[in-house]
């Protein structure tokens, strides 16, 4: 079950408290209200809306900390956004699993749109990776979880049975969500296909991150949940080995996609055991059909190499990383000299910037600039 935040107050008005001490640490507050949501501070800007740190008063002096998506009302009236909007509302509430960040109410008053998602206090793998490459025991606790999470949306099923067939089509070291309590979550599934969505608003469109799309996505063809497989192999092997499967930027990365990852794999063979080698061929073929065909075989075959290495997989490992991570004060988006404790870090729940990725934009970040989808109210957010 998702981790629930909560603020106990006796006060008869604890939104106001919120507020307050965020307030008293230089956070911008908006003071109004989306429906039964305080909205406390901005934490994100972007072509297509903003994202709020608010507040839900789930029972008298019970405060629950949540990302609130407001889409710009301009943006409305505009023709087709109702639908974009509603597809991906209807594919991130249909998921509900540890390992999956959760989006659980959305609306529409006074012509904005809204979406309210899980709260993650912590950061994402790739504010983790700019440290350096992780132990090998974390990168595949990492992987391990992260596939859980994907397993779980590739075999949802509809209200009659039939299989939803959802692919995220986006999965990279921006949309793994790590926690301070050493959690691994899966977010925005806003760019993923299935059965859900219109058929038309997937076929034909490049959606994703290219250093991490398998070669049937760079072209453009159909993809189903082995191109999430691969996506999550060429994570793996980044967390392991400090640097990208393939080198380069934009469309320069295409031919070497198409040419397969060997000369990458050969250079890892004397760093990590040929087994983990071998897992990594498979899941990282050019050729769909030599791939994992699920998640759960993928997770399987890392978690037998795991206990044949005696690797221990400790998720308090992990929350001591993060932790350290936020406080690194050599780690310029979030430096703990300017960050008074307990102010959170807010990382995007699933779906928060799908629109601005479906759109070709992005919300204004506070990481390093890549595609990310972290933002903090650790630091003052400056205009780009």
């Amino acid at each position: 079950m998702p981790r629930s935040h909560t603020v106990m107050s006796a006060r008869p008005n604890p939104a106001s408290m919120l507020g307050c001490l965020l307030s008293s640490f230089g956070v911008e507050v908006d003071p109004k209200s989306v429906g039964r949501y305080r909205i406390q501070a901005r934490i994100a800007a972007g072509g297509m809306g903003e994202v709020f740190l608010a507040s839900v008063e789930t029972m008298p002096g019970v405060l629950r900390p949540v990302a609130l998506k407001l889409v710009r009302p301009e943006l409305a009236g505009q023709p087709g956004f109702a639908q974009l909007f509603v597809e991906e509302v209807r594919v991130a509430m249909s998921l509900s699993h540890a390992n999956v960040v959760q989006a659980f109410d959305v609306g529409q008053i006074d012509a904005r749109w809204f979406l309210a998602m899980e709260y993650v206090d912590g950061l994402d793998l790739s504010a983790l990776l700019s440290r350096g490459p992780l132990p090998l025991g974390l990168s595949l606790l990492v992987a391990i979880e992260a596939l859980k999470g994907l397993d779980y949306a590739h075999r949802r099923r509809g209200a009659d049975g039939a299989p939803l067939a959802i692919v995220h089509r986006d999965v990279s070291p921006g949309n793994l969500l790590l926690s301070r309590e050493g959690e691994v979550k899966v977010a925005d599934f806003g760019v993923a296909k299935s059965t859900l969505r219109d058929v038309g608003s997937v076929i034909g469109t490049l959606k994703g991150k290219i250093p991490y799309m398998p070669p049937e996505q760079v072209k453009g063809g159909a993809v189903d949940r082995r191109a999430d497989l691969y996506a999550l192999g060429a994570v793996l092997y980044e967390m392991i080995a400090g640097r990208r499967l393939f080198e380069g930027d934009g469309a320069a990365l295409i031919p070497k996609i198409l040419a397969g990852p060997g000369q990458a794999l050969l250079g890892l063979e004397s760093r990590v055991p040929p087994e983990l080698v071998r897992v990594l061929k498979r899941v990282l073929a050019p050729d769909v059909d030599i791939r994992h065909g699920t998640g759960a075989q993928l997770r399987e075959e890392l978690e037998r190499f795991a206990h044949a290495e005696r690797l221990y997989l400790s998720s308090s490992e992990l929350a001591s990383h993060v932790e350290e991570a936020l406080a690194d004060p050599r780690h310029s988006d979030r430096p703990a000299s300017s960050s008074p404790p307990g102010v959170p870090v807010v990382t995007t729940p699933a779906a928060a910037g799908g629109f601005d990725a479906l759109l070709g934009r992005e919300l204004r970040r506070v990481d390093d600039g890549g595609a990310h989808s972290v933002y903090t109210t650790r630091s003052g957010l400056d205009d780009e």
